[in-house]
Parts: structure tokens; sequence; C-alpha cells
């Protein structure tokens, strides 16, 4: 019968309902069934708390009733499996914009900057983050033309840190940029590395798979001959940026690492629902679809390690030597029926690649086989080593922080030392009793002394300037516990401070 049927006189009204799931639930707890003509955006933005637990609710029943199932009743399994299939839409959903470029680029940027930040004590260490996209600073730097003491970055650097009374020199510069062999990136490293040599502040960043001409890095594997890859046209840029004397501050860093687990239900849970971020019936893992962190990150950790633990940032190559970055994540995933496993590194660089890339200019992240670190081996600048043994070891990273750092300080001496009565022997004794602060004469030092004492032997000499009246010529001669082929080497610094 219609429940719009005529109701004879004298009887009373009686409203028919229609029995629902939902319905019958709410009649339960007393509770109204809520407005079905609602939108969603309504209904988040202008219904009660309850109102929109009631809007939920419907919408979950109406998941359910979409299977084609009847329903006599809302039981456990019913519900579990509705809450599954809106879990699997919604990880679809943020699963494609998660893998979008722009996404993924900002989250690598973020958590590549916390891995680096994380490893850091902070007791005698300042980090300050300057947001200058690489197409920015690009940019800048085209504006000013070859007036370099024009640019932003000479300003920030050299202006309102090295040369300002009161602040802190920069130790090193971090750029989280992937460069590649184009010209423009080639300007880019020539002029940066101009504004980092006045202020002896190397710059640390990386190379990516465009640099070497492959879509992925891994696509390194099958090249036999790393020399042969730079003889090409391609690199003609390359190879003249690396002859110039300021190369040497600059550090190229290469082959990302896995910065977290691709979210799952089981080793990495998202906290508000079942989030997959592979598809479970995806058989192939894309490498490109892992979360990769710029490798700079990972040496700028090791290099704020060995400052923070001796004064100096000079153990930053090898695996006992503070080159280890520990404790990557390591996915284990199945396919084809067996458990396999990603590296935690773009790819595997054998030894004999690793050292031929030094070679050419950069510093490799070297992944160990069934382990969760990496090892930087080599701390190679960008420089190509001149034949001679100064000349090579003038091209290493460590080498270059000492002698950095020693010029920062050697340029707060000067400047406190400006308009004092002292003479030439005086200043040359108390630049010698600094210097000698900083050397251990022991046989036999150990890792802990050479990192404490980076110096083997020190002197400064503070002579009058032939060439610049009223000023001093100071020669500091320092021989670091570094040997190249088995050679002590001496290497000189040579600045001017006022005599009057």
């Amino acid at each position: 019968m219609s429940s719009e049927a005529q109701v004879q006189a004298g009887q009373p009204e009686v409203e028919s309902k229609e029995f629902t799931p939902l319905s019958s639930l709410l009649s339960k707890v007393n509770m109204k069934k809520p407005d079905e003509t609602l939108s969603l955006e309504d209904a988040i933005t202008n219904e009660s708390d309850s109102g929109r637990l009631m809007f939920a609710l419907n919408r979950l029943i109406e998941e359910i009733g979409a299977t084609g199932q009847k329903i006599d009743r809302l039981d456990k399994q019913l519900i579990d499996l509705a809450i599954s299939n809106i879990d699997k839409k919604i990880s679809a959903q943020v699963r494609t914009i998660m893998h979008h470029s722009e996404f993924k680029s900002l989250e690598a940027s973020w958590r590549g900057l916390q891995f680096a930040v994380n490893r850091t004590d902070f007791e005698n260490i300042d980090v300050e983050i300057i947001n200058c996209p690489k197409e920015k600073l690009m940019e800048d730097f085209e504006d000013v033309g070859e007036n370099i003491l024009e640019s932003g970055l000479y300003k920030q650097l050299y202006d309102q840190a090295y040369n300002t009374p009161g602040a802190d020199p920069v130790s090193f510069v971090v750029a989280n940029y992937e460069l590649d062999r184009t010209a423009r990136s080639m300007d880019l490293l020539e002029k940066s590395s101009k504004v980092c040599a006045a202020s002896h502040c190397p710059l640390i960043t990386s190379v990516g798979s465009s640099f070497f001409g492959v879509k992925a890095l891994d696509d390194l594997t099958n090249k036999s001959d790393i020399d042969a890859i730079f003889d090409q046209n391609e690199y003609v840029k390359w190879q003249s940026f690396r002859k110039t004397e300021d190369s040497k501050y600059v550090g190229l860093t290469m082959n990302r690492f896995m910065l977290r687990l691709p979210y799952d239900t089981e080793n990495a849970p998202a906290k508000s629902f079942n989030f997959e971020e592979f598809d479970p019936e995806q058989e192939n893992i894309d490498a490109n679809d892992y979360l990769w962190g710029n490798p700079a990150f990972a040496f700028m950790a090791n290099v704020n390690r060995s400052f923070a633990k001796n004064g100096w940032a000079v153990n930053i190559r090898g695996p006992k030597a503070g080159g280890m970055v520990e404790n990557l994540p390591v996915h284990l995933f199945k396919s084809a029926g067996s458990t396999q496993k990603r590296l935690p590194t773009e790819m595997q660089i054998f030894e004999d690649k690793e050292y031929k890339l030094s070679l050419n200019g950069l510093i490799p992240l070297s992944p160990y086989r069934n382990r969760d670190y990496a090892v930087f081996f080599g701390a190679h600048s960008a420089q190509a080593p001149g034949k001679n043994a100064d000349a090579k070891l003038a091209a290493n990273l460590p080498y270059l922080f000492l002698v950095s750092r020693l010029s920062h300080y050697l340029k707060v001496i000067q400047r406190q030392e400006i308009g004092s009565s002292k003479d030439k022997l005086q200043l040359e004794e108390e630049l010698n009793k600094w210097i000698n602060e900083l050397v251990t004469r022991a046989a036999n030092p150990s890792e802990e002394q050479k990192a404490k004492y980076p110096l083997r032997d020190a002197s400064v000499k503070v002579e009058d300037n032939p060439d610049a009246p009223g000023y001093y010529q100071v020669t500091m001669t320092v021989r670091p516990h570094f040997q190249i082929e088995g050679v002590n080497i001496d290497l000189s610094l040579v600045s001017r401070m006022e005599s009057k």
C-alpha cells in the first residue's frame, strides 16, 4: 500500500517510515538522520561536530551499499571493508599528489635540510637558511655581468659576513641544487666560485643524471669508461672551469640518498589512514617514485660532525675518518614472490668508478652492499689537480676547510690589531703563539690528535710590505698532517695588515 494512502475519517493519522540501516542505528541512540541534500562542503563548514559525524556515517553506509550487497545489519566486517575501500581511494589520490615533481621537490628540500639539522650539534655551529632558488641566483649573476661585487651572493658572504667587524664568517655554503652540464650551470659555478674564494668559504652542491646526459643515474652502471664521458664536447666548459684557480672552492657531490621509506601499513604507517604509497598491485617499482635527497645535505652533516667533535672540518672522508653516512632507509618489498631490497642510494658505485669520478672533480656517495650506510671515500674539489704535490693537496676539501678557517681567524686577529702601537716583531710573536696552539709535534699522533691539532708544524712571518707603504706583509706557513704521495707539504697564506 502506498505511504500516501488516504485515511478514513475518524481514524488517527499514521506516518509510515522507511527502514534504513542508518535510521535503525540512529534510533538506538536517539539521534536525527542528517539532511541528505547537504553537500560535502556544507557539511564540513556549516554543520556541528555531531552533524558532521552523521554526514560521515551516511556516506559510509552509502559506500557499503554501493557494493550491491543486501544490508540487513551493520557488522564489523562490512564496516572494515568499506573503510578499506575508502583508504584505497584516498591512497590513489594522495599518491598522485606526492609523486608530482613539484611536491616531491618541496618535500625533498625540507626533509634533506631536516636530515642535516638533526645530525648537527649546535653547541658551536649556526645554520642560516636562505631561500634562493637556482634560477634566481643565475638571474642575479646575469644581471650584474662580470661585476660580481654587486651580486647578492657576494654581499651575503663577503660584505655582510667576512668583511664586517663583529660578524661571523661563513664556513661553507650548501646549495640545494642539482646542476647539469649546460653553459648556464657552468657560468653559475664559475661566478659562485669567485665569490666563495674571496670569502674563503667553500660551496657544496651536487650534480644529477642530466650532468652525465643519462635519464637516470643508475644508467652510469653500464658506462665502463668514465674518462671517455668527460672527453665529449658537452664537457668543454666543465673542463675549462676545472682549470680555474677558484674552482677549488667548489665541491660537487653525487648519488642521491633515500630520505624516508615509502609509506605503508607495516614499516612506515601514516597516522590518519592506511596509506599505501606504492600500489600493492604494482610489480616493478620505479626508482623515481622514491624520495631522494641531495647528497650535499649528507656531506653537510659530516662536515658539521667533524667541526663539533674537533673544532675543524677535516675528518670528512673514508669509513673510519668521518666520511660515513649512517642509518639510511633500506626498502624491502615483494616482487615475483620473493623479498627484494632497494639500495639507500640511487646507484651502486663500484670502487674503480668512484676513483674515476673523484679524479674528474666529483664527490660520490658510495653505498655498502647489504648495509644501511654509505660513505664519501673522497672529498676532492672540482679543481683539476696539478702535477706537483702542493697543487694536489690544494684541490682537497679537507685542506681547503682548514686553510679557509685559518684565514678567517687571521682576518679577525688582524682587524683587532688595527691602530695598535705594536711593532712587527710583537705582532709576529703573538701570531706565532696563536698558530702554535693548533700544532702537535708528536711523532705518531692519533686520529683524534690530528683532528684537534690539524697542523704538524706552522709559523708566521711579519715583514714590511715594499709594494704597499703603511702595511705589513703577513706570511703564514703551515704543514698539515695530510700527505700527498707520502710527502709532507708546506703551504703558505699571504695577507697584509696595517702597520699603524
